[in-house]
C-alpha cells in the first residue's frame, strides 16, 4: 500500500484521498466496490430468505452484520481531527501516545505534513498503516489494518473508535 496521498484534498474532505491513476485506480475501485457489494448482497439475500421463513433472530443478526459492513465502508479512510499546539509539539506528543498502543512503531517521515507507519502483512498476520497529516495547529490520523498489503474491509469501525480513543489520550497530555 504505497499510494501517494493528496494531502490538501484529504484535509478538506476529512478522508484519505489517494493519488491513483490507470490500473491502480481501476483495481482499487473495482476490488473495493466488488467486495462490499458482494458481501452486502449475499447477507441481505440470506436475511430476506431467513425472515420469510420465520427466522427473525437470524435475520436481525444478518442485518446487524450488513450495518457493520456499511459502517466499515464509510469509516475505512476517515480522518480523525485532533487539535493541538504546533507541528513540532504535536509530532512529539502523538508519537508518545502511539507508542502506548504500538510497541513496534516505526514512523516514516516524508516531510513536514505527512508521517506514516506501515507494517506489511505476513502470510498469517495482518499489517497496519498509520497515517498522520499535520496542518498548522491541528493534525489528522487514520489507522488501517492491511491484508495482502491492502486496507481490510472489516476493520474500519474498530480503527475509527481507536482513533477516537487516541484523540482522548492526546487531549489529556
Amino acid at each position: 500500500m504505497e499510494y501517494s496521498i493528496e494531502i490538501n484534498e484529504s484535509i478538506r474532505k476529512k478522508r484519505l484521498i489517494y493519488r491513483l491513476n490507470g490500473f491502480a485506480l481501476s483495481y482499487y475501485i473495482i476490488v473495493s466496490s466488488f467486495v462490499y457489494v458482494l458481501i452486502i448482497a449475499i447477507f441481505l439475500f440470506v436475511s430476506v430468505v431467513s425472515f420469510s421463513q420465520g427466522e427473525i433472530v437470524f435475520a436481525c443478526l444478518v442485518m446487524l452484520f450488513v450495518a457493520w459492513m456499511i459502517a466499515n465502508f464509510i469509516l475505512v479512510n476517515k480522518l480523525t481531527k485532533i487539535s493541538g499546539c504546533g507541528i513540532n509539539e504535536n509530532r512529539a506528543l502523538i508519537i508518545k501516545v502511539l507508542n502506548v498502543y504500538y510497541s513496534d512503531l516505526k514512523l516514516q517521515d516524508s516531510g513536514q505534513m505527512l508521517v506514516r507507519d506501515i507494517k506489511y502483512s505476513g502470510p498469517v498476520s495482518s499489517g497496519r498503516c498509520i497515517t498522520i497529516i499535520f496542518n498548522s495547529n491541528d493534525f489528522y490520523i487514520n489507522i488501517q489494518t492491511l491484508r495482502w498489503d491492502e486496507p481490510s474491509p472489516f476493520h474500519g469501525l474498530f480503527h475509527y473508535l481507536k482513533c477516537q480513543d487516541i484523540k482522548k489520550q492526546f487531549s489529556k497530555l
